[in-house]
């Protein structure tokens, strides 16, 4: 007891204990800024997490030269040696501590995609089909341990006819998954290929189960494949199936859920797309009245009222956002981690910066649910809307990463370019989007004449005015011709917002084009 009072009393007289509440104090401060402050500057990559790992990988090195600063170095060389041991001992603690406290170890990844299943019927063998494959990709992706490639690219149609390599090739990835479902009644039968980008069978695996255990079925495929291609020994898809919300497990309901969320994930303006809409919406009340507790069958039919506010308006509810927001509170009340519910209440990430709260909610969204597109390009125009075009660049880029082969995704990239006058790279993706099935114009070839023009140089910004934008060249030449003084500056800024008043399909022109003109900007 003695020799450990003997130590901290000479702690105390080489300020030892000091100096480790300053560096305490120091670092608090230091987080606080990082919370509070850099995100208003567009430095917003989790700051407060590196703060705190400077703090603790530095500690030990405040210790260390507190304890040496005024050490005479006269003691005896075997006093010297007993303090550098206890002083190395306090810095391996504090350095292991950090050390696992850190983000995981980033392995080397491979990469797959897993292609929708085929069947030989409709009905339930489509929508379970579909669903199987669906929820293996969902987990291996939000496993994190693989790099997987997004559900809407492997469905596309630009994949039809590929045998697998070609379809290994197209997507650039290392591995493919492939399926067929056979359902009779009951019982299913899974027959499963998983192949390298050379078409070397890998595993092949052929499943016989009842309908009752589709989740678990779901998870066996993914681990499997985890197990196979993931150079982790953490089989990190058990993690993300534990979190998962409660599904009845009868087989009628499970087939009723699974057509209903196919039905609305369709997505387009056509007749039978609204009418399976409507039979989607049918499908979720009849679950909900069913199975009280099944959580995603609230938040199914919260999605498929605002889809059909977009795609059906004749058919939508009045008020359709409030009862989405009603729905997604009681799939909350059954399941708190169901993301799909998240989107429709307050933004829990809330801040007195709005478009910090925003930012927060979206970086939030993309680590619950690094396979929905959609959280991609809403962060996308985020950045793009407060000036960040750099973080949108990285962001589309992921996206793109993502769903190589998604329209979205890729016009999203495209608009990047075309901004930072990346203007080449810009239409061969508006081109691409083209080729996939997209009836939008090339946007950056319309622009290409208009990006050469100096700044200020109004005629040449008026004989190049792009298709769609020239029938507004008399309002534009007496909001663009650079005033002489304050008072025409803020007849151009008042002519302008009337004109964007009246036309709003006009705000992504001004928000573009404003840039070239100093008096506008």
């Amino acid at each position: 007891m003695s020799t450990f009072a003997g130590f901290l009393k000479e702690l105390q007289r080489r300020h030892v204990i000091r100096a480790a509440v300053l560096h305490v104090v120091f670092f608090w401060l230091l987080v606080q800024v990082a919370d509070t402050v850099l995100p208003y500057i567009g430095i917003v990559d989790e700051p407060v997490r590196w703060a705190l790992v400077a703090a603790v990988g530095l500690f030990p090195v405040t210790l260390i030269i507190a304890w040496f600063f005024e050490h005479p170095w006269h003691h005896k060389r075997g006093r010297l040696v007993v303090d550098v041991v206890v002083i190395a001992a306090i810095g391996v603690l504090a350095a292991s501590w950090a050390l696992r406290n850190l983000p995981q170890v980033v392995y080397t990844k491979t990469s797959i995609v897993v292609l929708p299943f085929e069947h030989s019927g409709e009905g339930i063998e489509g929508s379970i089909s579909r669903a199987l494959a669906y929820e293996v990709n969902s987990l291996l992706t939000r496993s994190g341990s693989i790099d997987v490639i997004g559900f809407e690219s492997a469905t596309s149609t630009a994949l039809a006819g590929l045998d697998l390599v070609a379809v290994a090739d197209r997507l650039n990835v290392q591995h493919v998954l492939a399926g067929r479902v056979s359902a009779d009644g009951n019982s299913l039968r899974i027959d499963l290929q998983l192949v390298d980008r050379d078409g070397e069978a890998i595993w092949n695996s052929m499943i016989e189960d009842t309908l009752d255990n589709l989740f678990s079925i779901q998870e066996d495929i993914a681990r499997s494949i985890e197990t196979r291609l993931s150079e982790s020994d953490d089989v990190t898809v058990t993690k993300v199936a534990a979190n998962r919300c409660w599904m009845p497990g009868d087989a009628s309901a499970l087939e009723k859920y699974y057509t209903a969320r196919y039905y609305t994930e369709l997505r387009t303006d056509t007749d039978d797309a609204r009418q399976k809409l409507r039979e989607a919406i049918r499908y979720y009340q009849e679950l909900i009245e069913q199975h009280p507790r099944f959580a995603e069958a609230y938040s199914g039919l919260a999605w498929a009222y605002g889809y059909q506010a977009t795609y059906d308006s004749a058919n939508a509810i009045e008020d359709w956002q409030l009862e989405g927001v009603r729905l997604a509170e009681i799939a909350l009340q059954h399941c708190p981690t169901l993301t799909e519910a998240i989107h429709f209440v307050p933004n829990p990430y809330d801040h007195e910066n709005d478009w910090i709260g925003q930012y927060r909610q979206l970086a939030a969204f993309i680590e619950l649910e690094p396979h929905r597109s959609e959280n991609y390009q809403k962060l996308i125009r985020t950045f793009r809307f407060t000036g960040l075009q750099d973080r949108a660049l990285e962001v589309a880029e992921r996206g793109y990463a993502l769903n190589p082969l998604s329209v979205r995704s890729i016009k999203e990239l495209a608009g990047v370019y075309q901004y930072l006058g990346r203007i080449d790279e810009a239409k061969a993706l508006y081109e691409m989007a083209n080729q996939l099935g997209s009836e939008g114009r090339n946007y950056a070839a319309d622009m290409e004449g208009l990006i050469q023009c100096d700044r200020g140089d109004t005629e040449c910004f008026f004989a190049n005015l792009p298709p769609g934008i020239d029938q507004f060249e008399e309002p534009f030449r007496g909001i663009y011709t650079i005033p002489s003084d304050e008072e025409g500056e803020k007849q151009s800024i008042a002519s302008a917002m009337m004109l964007l008043e009246n036309v709003p399909m006009l705000v992504n022109w001004f928000n573009g084009s404003s840039c070239y003109f100093e008096h506008l900007t």
